[in-house]
């Protein structure tokens, strides 16, 4: 989940967002990072939460951004929350349009079940501008055909916003309903019987109409991400012990037996459960 918290300048975003992360500390059963431009508000922040000063990493532009927030959630196997202040300004974006940047954590927030809590002001949503600066010009015209030429261009360039405000609208929620189905499979995936359609009756949809909207937003098949989820626990109770026995390891992680653990295992990882732990066992 990607959240917004946007408003203009010197509105009381950054307190509003220092209360919000303060009060999750609470609740939350993962860590939280805080990304801000400066180690400012470091007091003010609950000693659970970690707070990371991006400008002395050096970042250059929105890519590497991205890619550093992608380095911290690598870092962190139980990090639930990552809040940004000042979101614009950490993540480089300045001439360019936010909203492939906005895309891009969306997916990452898909994959790895991690929230972002975006703080920000109008200045970086070029529709917001767009109606403020045709207000503005309205506002200042003397003459009528002008004034009513204004007006016109406001009405559909507001039309033009509400129509993307719908459509980011549909788009968060089907974002939302892909990512309750990821969580649900994370936390069901040790049962055999979990399946596409034993997914579609939980969630009260078709069967169809489910497997097509969770392919639409991940990019993966239901069985594949399911598959996806057994193997990566496999692999850590792999790497944990080296005297798991394969029958009680495919059981522990939603197989019906042996055989069917080692073909998953094959086909996404290219190598065999026994090989795996070879190479990649921790030191006990």
């Amino acid at each position: 989940m990607v959240q917004l918290i946007v408003g203009k300048k010197g509105k009381g975003k950054t307190k509003h967002l220092l209360d919000k992360v303060n009060a999750e500390v609470q609740s939350v059963s993962g860590n939280i990072v805080y990304l801000d431009k400066s180690t400012k508000h470091m007091y003010e922040l609950n000693n659970k939460i970690r707070l990371i000063d991006v400008p002395s990493y050096k970042i250059m532009n929105s890519e590497q951004f991205v890619g550093f927030v992608s380095g911290i959630i690598s870092q962190d196997h139980d990090l639930e929350q990552m809040y940004f202040d000042s979101f614009l300004k950490i993540a480089c974006i300045k001439d360019e349009n936010v909203e492939p940047i906005i895309k891009k954590l969306e997916k990452i927030s898909e994959v790895f079940g991690v929230d972002f809590i975006l703080q920000t002001h109008l200045n970086g949503w070029k529709g917001a501008s767009k109606v403020s600066q045709l207000i503005n010009d309205t506002a200042a015209a003397e003459n009528p055909v002008h004034i009513l030429r204004g007006l016109l261009e406001l009405f559909h360039s507001i039309a033009d916003a509400f129509e993307a405000f719908s459509r980011n609208l549909e788009e968060n929620s089907q974002q939302k309903k892909a990512a309750d189905i990821c969580g649900y499979i994370k936390r069901h995936y040790p049962d055999p019987n979990l399946s596409l359609s034993s997914l579609a009756a939980q969630f009260e949809m078709n069967i169809n109409q489910l497997s097509k909207h969770f392919k639409s937003v991940t990019g993966d098949s239901v069985p594949d991400y399911i598959n996806r989820v057994r193997i990566g626990a496999a692999k850590e109770i792999l790497c944990s012990n080296k005297y798991a026995n394969f029958d009680d390891l495919a059981a522990q992680v939603g197989y019906n037996n042996t055989k069917t653990l080692i073909r998953a295992f094959k086909r996404f990882e290219d190598t065999t459960p026994g090989q795996y732990r070879d190479l990649h066992r921790c030191p006990n």
